[in-house]
């Protein structure tokens, strides 16, 4: 297709899909309003044929695509219906008892001192016991050395004590709203980027993104629940301006991250995927970049449908956590290096796929089937209950959703990982603990009462 014809189809489909949205949920950050970002929009890239390598796709995987776009889109208008219903468009009165809870004294306490254990684990886990220590000073200092993907180091069994880094990171972009001194707003700005700043020293970018997804959805909030005096227009060119900013840091790190991490020239990727465009530097670089990871993991798909020999791998793809929480990741590990899904793709280095590819590979058609479904009704679920009921727990697993999985779904097989699941229950565990702690203390010091203050925002999650 015509990239101009291209650009005004694509503006024609925001226009209709955002109005569509802003009419049924009035939500920016909804499940079916990211669905445009997250695989709507990369999905039609594929439309431009930029790459030589790119083949014509079989009716089959044709199918495959559409199903699952009309199924999470369908999926995802759902919560409009019951939110109509019940006309509960906002709860901001939910919303003002979690802010509460969050500037309780001893609960910010309890937040830092968890969040520090999760903050020493991350530098133990992934910096100290990384068999080439800092990726990104190592790298820099012998660019000789072997490239094997120890951005990926997660360390060993304490892997787990990392994990409230991941899932606590947003609520300090709250409590840095809420701060009033400079020193407390300081301390939060700097929790608020830690891992951020970590992922990129350890050069993965894709985790430093998640992270800043997660950051960004929380400030998006705070400016649509928390009541201050803004006009509509003005909170979305806020959030907009912010998004464009992380964008911007992304798209334009590209280079720095082919030639440190990759040790080779980002002008290289142009010439192996078969681009024949030239707009010169660092044009040529940015739109490789751009297509590459964003139109090309579904032209991996394609090559995967035609060439795997097909059958059933049960635990590779939906059914992966049951397994891994079954303690059979062992029996997964080998049967996804059995299958070996980097032969399939003819679009290296451009080594990303679509999570279709992994539902593919466990049970054809019926995991093509039955993933969209599962994963949609997933992520709908944990936005209406975020909607209805605004609270650390809900806003916590909500966030991780939709910034480490939906908002991916292009490119990767986040809901396959155990860890993404445990991130979602960071707030949960959170909360019960505080809870425990408050009613051992309570106990301890024979108050016949119930803390009154602290049960009533409790309760709302």
């Amino acid at each position: 297709m015509n990239p101009i014809l291209w650009a005004v189809v694509a503006l024609g489909v925001c226009v209709v899909w955002y109005r569509v949205n802003d009419r049924l949920l009035g939500d920016f950050c909804s499940p079916f309003s990211l669905l445009l970002i997250g695989w709507v929009l990369p999905l039609s890239l594929r439309l431009l044929n930029l790459s030589s390598k790119e083949h014509p796709w079989h009716p089959e995987t044709v199918a495959m695509a559409v199903y699952a776009t009309v199924v999470m889109a369908a999926v995802s208008l759902c919560p409009a219906c019951y939110l109509n219903r019940k006309r509960r468009w906002w709860n901001r009165a939910a919303f003002a008892r979690m802010c509460a809870l969050l500037k309780r004294g001893d609960f910010t306490v309890f937040l830092i001192v968890l969040y520090g254990v999760g903050a020493v684990a991350v530098i133990y886990n992934e910096l100290i016991t990384n068999p080439i220590g800092v990726p990104l000073v190592t790298y820099l200092n012998d660019p000789s050395i072997s490239r094997d993907p120890y951005w990926q180091w997660k360390g060993g069994s304490l892997w787990a004590l990392s994990i409230p880094v991941f899932g606590l990171a947003p609520f300090f972009y709250f409590k840095l709203k809420i701060a009033t001194g400079r020193i407390a707003r300081a301390a939060y700005l700097a929790l608020l980027f830690f891992y951020p700043v970590v992922a990129l020293i350890k050069l993965s970018r894709s985790e430093c993104l998640y992270c800043l997804t997660s950051i960004l959805v929380a400030r998006y909030y705070w400016l649509k629940l928390s009541g201050f005096p803004a006009r509509k227009r003005r909170r979305f060119v806020k959030f907009a301006l912010a998004a464009f900013v992380i964008a911007g840091l992304a798209i334009g790190s590209a280079t720095v991250f082919q030639q440190v991490r990759g040790s080779r020239p980002m002008a290289g990727l142009k010439g192996n995927l078969g681009f024949d465009f030239d707009f010169g530097e660092p044009y040529d670089s940015t739109i490789s970049e751009l297509y590459s990871y964003f139109a090309l993991p579904f032209e991996n798909f394609s090559n995967f449908v035609n060439r795997f020999p097909g059958g059933y791998n049960l635990g590779v793809g939906v059914l992966r956590p049951i397994y891994s929480l079954s303690y059979q990741g062992e029996f997964v590990r080998a049967k996804l290096q059995q299958i070996d899904f980097d032969s399939y793709l003819e679009m290296l280095p451009a080594n990303t796929y679509p999570y279709l590819v992994t539902a593919y590979a466990e049970g054809g058609w019926i995991g093509i089937i039955l993933a969209p479904l599962i994963y949609a009704f997933m992520v709908n679920g944990s936005y209406l209950w975020y909607r209805l009921r605004p609270s650390v727990i809900t806003a916590g697993v909500y966030y991780t959703m939709i910034s480490y999985q939906w908002l991916w779904v292009f490119c990767n097989q986040n809901f396959t990982g155990i860890q993404y699941y445990l991130f979602g229950l960071v707030p949960v565990v959170t909360i019960l603990l505080y809870q425990w702690m408050r009613r051992r203390r309570a106990a301890s010091s024979m108050l016949r009462e119930p803390d009154r203050d602290l049960i009533q925002p409790l309760r709302t999650t």
